[in-house]
C-alpha cells in the first residue's frame, strides 16, 4: 500500500484536470484551428544566385533574421503607411539593407572579412492564399551587399 502512496498526487492532478477539462499537454485550445492569409519569411541568398545556409555561415537562425528584418519594416510603417505585405522591393530596401549591416558589422564581422560574402543578398518571400485558395509564393530582393539603392524580383 505504501508504494502506492507517491501515486497520490499525479492521481489527484489528474482528477483534477478530467473535472476541469483541462488535458494539458494535449490542451483543448485552438491554437493552430485558423491559419492567417498570409505570411511571410527571408532567406539569404549568395552572389551565385543561391541560397546560403545561415547558421552554418553566419551563426544566425533565419528565423532571427526575420525579426531584426521585421523591427527594421515597422519603423517603416509611419513613412509607407499600410502594411508592409502591400509594400514594394524599394519601400522594403532599406529595412534589408538594415538587416544586412547589422549581420555584416555586428552578428558576424569576421565572416565578411576581405570582401568575402559581397553581393549577399535577403530575399523576402511573400505566400499567400489566392483567390481560387491555392498558395502563392512571390519572391523579392530587398537588400543587397555592394548595392546602393534598388529591389526588385528575386531572379
Amino acid at each position: 500500500m505504501g508504494r502506492w502512496l507517491y501515486l497520490a498526487p499525479l492521481m489527484v492532478a489528474v482528477l483534477l484536470c478530467y473535472l476541469i477539462q483541462d488535458f494539458y499537454p494535449l490542451s483543448h485550445f485552438p491554437m493552430y484551428s485558423k491559419f492567417d492569409d498570409r505570411t511571410y519569411y527571408v532567406y539569404l541568398r549568395g552572389e551565385d544566385g543561391e541560397p546560403v545556409a545561415a547558421v552554418p555561415n553566419f551563426n544566425i537562425y533565419t528565423s532571427d533574421l526575420k525579426k531584426h528584418y521585421s523591427r527594421d519594416l515597422k519603423a517603416l510603417k509611419k513613412k509607407f503607411k499600410g502594411s508592409h505585405f502591400d509594400w514594394t522591393a524599394e519601400q522594403k530596401w532599406s529595412a534589408g539593407m538594415a538587416t544586412l549591416e547589422y549581420l555584416k558589422n555586428e552578428r558576424a564581422p569576421k565572416v565578411f572579412a576581405n570582401g568575402k560574402w559581397q553581393g549577399l543578398s535577403l530575399i523576402d518571400v511573400r505566400i499567400k492564399r489566392g483567390a481560387d485558395g491555392r498558395l502563392e509564393k512571390h519572391e523579392l530582393v530587398v537588400g543587397q551587399l555592394g548595392l546602393a539603392d534598388s529591389g526588385g524580383e528575386a531572379k
